[in-house]
């Protein structure tokens, strides 16, 4: 898809599609914070076994 195909997809988005889009985005934003968050802990743990 082209840069302008894609602007043209958003112009044409309808209050319901932009409403289900930040309702996908939550969820998106949510867990990629919590992949984000185990994977801090995973290196911290391994670096307290390993001492890296």
């Amino acid at each position: 898809m082209s840069i302008q195909e894609l602007a043209q997809a958003a112009i044409e988005l309808g209050a319901d599609d932009t409403a289900a889009l930040e309702r996908f985005a939550v969820l998106e934003d949510a867990a990629f914070e919590g992949y984000v968050n185990d994977y801090a802990q995973a290196l911290m743990i391994c670096k307290s076994c390993h001492g890296g």
